[in-house]
């Protein structure tokens, strides 16, 4: 019999409260829904010594001034309509087609430009005898392909439309001038870097209705960066609680993970120390099974006595099954053990009482 020493039940003990600490863990039913509202009616604009809790400050690109000299103003020459009548062309916006002339063909005007078929039979023939496989000689002059005969080609200038591009704005409309600054639309002022502005605020809907009524007049300066400040720092709170969200959450799963993992690291090692215990058991068992086939052997040369024999046995501490087993394959090829065997079963069966029974077996 395999006992469980104090270093074995100190593992399992520990073993457990690992498992169980483990199984609290992943049983950890707290659930952080990131995406649920965060109630911002207690949250104030805190005071900012950037602008002196006004909301605003100089504008960057203009230094508070208002203006810039460098912004889109309409074309003095065009008055921003990018374009002109066109002077090249007549009133159906062509030209005289300057690759063609008037010729007489077949005793017809025709405008006309040299047959390049011509040039070609020409180099070929011209100043050499000719016989009747001789092509015929083409006509010297064709009409014109760039303008179909007419004479006009469309114009280049404005493309046919009449109109022809500013030559001051290139057609953009404006030029670079004198103007109120794109950034603060003329204003001088922008919304304070620290208190007032933030990633992706725009896009904010109470934002946008703040702009509009700005826009509108419903609301002075003043009030419009008070009510802005507001809102920064209200979402700047709720970004934050969010955030905290997050890594809570991220911290609970990371710890469902790592108690997940302890838990089978723990009901893998109670699994390896309890099959260790059993090839332990198993181990010691056989060993035990071997020494009493050993005591077997040496009781059939008659090493032992029957006495000391059963002293022996007795000592291994096998079970009366174990024994009887054990004897009953040994005596299928000992002489003597079958001797005993018979004897013990006669006993058992109460052919004889113990006194007897020891007698004989002193006697075996």
């Amino acid at each position: 019999m395999v006992r469980s020493s104090f270093p074995t039940l100190l593992f399992m003990f520990f073993a457990t409260f690992v498992f169980l600490a483990a199984d609290a863990a992943v049983k950890n039913d707290e659930v952080i829904d990131v995406d649920a509202p965060v109630d911002v009616s207690k949250v104030k604009a805190p005071d900012c010594k950037q602008c002196m809790s006004t909301g605003t400050e100089n504008c960057p690109d203009c230094k508070g001034s208002g203006v810039s000299f460098n912004v889109p103003v309409p074309c003095p020459i065009c008055d921003g309509k990018k374009t002109f009548p066109c002077t090249k062309c007549d009133k159906d916006g062509m030209v005289k087609c300057g690759k063609c002339k008037t010729r007489k063909i077949n005793g017809e005007s025709v405008r006309s430009i040299p047959n390049p078929e011509w040039k070609e039979w020409n180099d070929k023939y011209f100043g050499k005898s000719r016989d009747k496989n001789t092509p015929k000689e083409p006509e010297k002059y064709i009409k014109c392909t760039y303008c179909d005969g007419t004479g006009k080609v469309k114009c280049e200038a404005c493309g046919g439309t009449k109109k022809a591009p500013c030559s001051r704005c290139k057609g953009t409309g404006t030029v670079s001038g004198k103007g109120p600054c794109p950034a603060c639309t003329g204003a001088g002022k922008v919304a304070c870097s620290a208190c007032c502005a933030l990633d992706g605020i725009e896009e904010l809907d109470s934002i946008k209705v703040l702009d509009k009524m700005k826009k509108d007049g419903l609301v002075s300066n003043a009030e419009y960066y008070k009510k802005r400040r507001l809102i920064v720092a209200q979402e700047k709170y709720r970004r934050s609680v969010i955030e905290e969200r997050k890594k809570k959450k991220a911290e609970i799963e990371e710890n469902k993970a790592k108690a997940e993992a302890e838990k089978a690291a723990a009901e893998q090692a109670v699994a390896d120390k309890a099959a260790e215990r059993e090839e332990a058991k198993d181990a010691a068992a056989k060993a035990v099974k071997d020494k009493h086939d050993s005591l077997l052997k040496a009781f059939g040369t008659k090493i032992f006595s029957p006495m000391e024999y059963e002293d022996k046995v007795r000592a291994l501490g096998l079970s009366e099954k174990e024994v009887r087993d054990a004897e009953k394959r040994a005596a299928e090829t000992d002489p003597r053990v079958k001797q005993l065997f018979d004897l013990k079963e006669k006993f058992r069966e109460g052919r004889y009482d113990r006194a007897e029974y020891l007698e004989l077996l002193k006697n075996l």
